[in-house]
């Protein structure tokens, strides 16, 4: 079922666990207050699941995807899974749920988190996926262990960066929004997103 904002705001006040990028404050930022909404099932008055989503319409067609600045979406569960069949049943059972609540769209895009293995629903409703990879370090409290595991070649490009680059912890946000645009404008790339949307 689609669930109203206001009601979404309230179950991510007290779970701890539903990712930044889908907070409802996230959402109202990048999205806009009136462009997003939320698949959930809702077992008694528990959110089992969730499925944030950003609607944009262009010309004749509804994508339902993610906002700009947004690094992930997609479902999120109120326990982890295991592979023992009961578990998978439910999963498939609360993406199906989650799916089927969906709004009539014309393209789905999303980028799940890394921990989410299971799409088979999406996948006998004719949705394709693509594999992304990335690296993930979870603890940098040792950084000279990190910087070892490093290719030599890396802590070369490290090394000489060092000598090159001067890092800024307080810039404020014009600084920062001109000094993106006129590196990717060196890379021959426009920025995605205007500076209002940014501030």
């Amino acid at each position: 079922m689609l669930i109203s904002r206001e009601l979404y705001k309230k179950y991510c006040e007290k779970e701890e666990s539903i990712p930044v990028f889908s907070q409802h404050w996230w959402l109202d930022a990048t999205a806009g207050k009136d462009n997003w909404s939320v698949a959930a099932v809702i077992n008694g008055s528990k959110l089992e699941a969730s499925l944030p989503f950003f609607i944009k319409k262009e010309k004749f067609m509804t994508f339902i995807c993610q906002p700009l600045l947004t690094q992930k979406l997609g479902p999120w569960f109120n326990r982890e899974f295991t592979n023992n069949s009961k578990d998978i049943q439910r999963q498939n059972y609360l993406l199906e749920e989650l799916l089927n609540s969906l709004p009539k769209h014309d393209v789905y895009n999303q980028g799940w988190d890394h921990l989410i293995f299971n799409w088979l629903p999406f996948y006998w409703q004719d949705f394709s996926q693509t594999t992304k990879y990335t690296y993930r370090i979870e603890d940098i409290s040792k950084i000279d262990n990190i910087y070892k595991n490093f290719k030599r070649d890396k802590k070369g490009n490290l090394n000489k960066s060092k000598k090159l680059l001067n890092i800024y912890m307080n810039l404020d946000k014009s600084t920062f929004y001109n000094n993106h645009k006129r590196n990717l404008k060196k890379l021959k790339k426009n920025i995605n997103y205007s500076r209002d949307y940014f501030y």
